[in-house]
């Protein structure tokens, strides 16, 4: 007889959240060429604030939560549920947590007959998990899916998360890094397989045709042309860029998508930014296809040197040239991309773009998102995942 495939476990996002390269390389695992099952865990990584109290009462009093049903993209069925856990690191915590990881291992073990697991987690802390389910099903594959450098991530104690991911790097089989700059920087036996595998892009979604069911009658009226960015805005993006861009180019508008969790006082009284807040991200390629350039504007930090942005690829599905920061793992990526190390180069940058021949730019910037889809992420992903299964 044929041997079965290998099951996909993920302990991963919440995916309730805005999606994740974890997510998009699940949902192309469990659709398309690749039908390998799914199933996904969501993991918490911090405690909740004082105003999310409901997430924190639903993290620690669902009991065993049952498996749903989840669909992302066409013809992808993922079964999600969250593990009792406690987001907090402390030996305690962890004890708890890698218990009733255990439980949640062997409740869908047993539903779903499971018998050739091939689990994922892009978090540390999911070392104790990990650790208590090797013990109940020792033939599991593991691996870390390094997609973060989490040591300067904003808000987690380093101290911590290094342990757990020193523990986790001695626990998995094999590791997939996002970045040349996780690959080589970090620390862990020399003998674990490793995997240099950067982001991809849904191509179909962010290509999409325009439609009367979004209402973007805002950007219709707007000036052109459009420089803007999406994403969260955290520390790592160096806003004033944006504010200087706006000065410098006031016969262009800038608009500014995304979740914020640092002041934007800089791009008030700017009239021509134009900050939208966060959108679903079934509607962000709606507004995004307005954008005739878009920004990547990171502050250089030991954590912004270690990330593969998502955004490049997904700004290049738009079809749109790109300005970025000089960030060490996109040097080398063709298309229209433009680096800047200061504003003033910024500004040098954009008005290049603005001479130049937009359509011509466009179709290079498809061309390439085209060539970097998460189906091929995803087909590299399962040959490295099977071939680790098979060591």
């Amino acid at each position: 007889m044929p041997t079965p495939p290998h099951d996909y476990i993920f302990f991963a996002d919440d995916r309730s959240s805005i999606p994740t390269s974890t997510m998009h390389l699940a949902d192309q695992i469990a659709a398309g060429r690749i039908a390998n099952r799914v199933f996904w865990a969501n993991i918490y990584t911090r405690l909740p604030k004082l105003t999310e109290f409901n997430k924190a009462f639903h993290i620690l009093m669902r009991r065993g939560a049952k498996p749903a049903v989840n669909q992302q993209v066409a013809g992808s069925t993922i079964i999600s549920s969250t593990p009792i856990q406690f987001p907090w690191f402390g030996p305690a915590a962890r004890t708890f947590n890698g218990y009733f990881a255990s439980r949640f291992f062997q409740k869908l073990v047993k539903q779903y007959d499971i018998q050739r697991p091939i689990m994922i987690t892009n978090f540390p802390c999911v070392v104790d998990a990990f650790r208590s389910i090797r013990r109940l099903a020792p033939q599991a594959i593991q691996i870390y899916y390094c997609f973060d450098d989490f040591m300067e991530y904003p808000g987690f104690n380093p101290r911590h998360w290094q342990t757990m991911e020193q523990e986790l790097f001695a626990t998995v089989d094999g590791v997939i890094f996002t970045s040349r700059d996780l690959l080589e920087h970090k620390k862990r036996p020399e003998s674990l397989p490793s995997l240099y595998l950067p982001h991809g892009v849904d191509d179909d979604h962010f290509a999409c045709p325009k439609t009367d069911k979004i209402p973007v009658e805002m950007l219709e009226k707007i000036a052109k042309p459009i420089v803007g960015f999406f994403g969260t805005i955290d520390t790592w993006v160096d806003i004033s860029a944006i504010a200087y861009l706006a000065k410098r180019f006031p016969q262009c508008s800038f608009v500014v998508i995304g979740r914020s969790v640092v002041p934007l006082t800089i791009l008030e009284g700017l009239e021509n930014v134009h900050y939208l807040g966060q959108l679903p991200y079934s509607a962000l390629p709606h507004y995004a296809r307005y954008f005739d350039v878009g920004l990547i504007p990171f502050v250089m930090n030991d954590l912004t040197k270690a990330v593969n942005p998502l955004k490049l690829m997904e700004y290049y599905a738009i079809g749109i040239p790109v300005i970025s920061t000089r960030l060490p793992d996109i040097v080398d990526v063709p298309g229209p991309l433009y680096f800047a190390d200061t504003h003033e180069e910024f500004g040098n940058r954009l008005k290049e773009i603005l001479r130049s021949d937009l359509s011509a730019l466009r179709l290079l910037a498809k061309e390439v998102a085209r060539k970097n889809s998460w189906l091929a992420r995803a087909e590299r992903f399962v040959q490295f995942a099977e071939q680790t299964a098979q060591r």
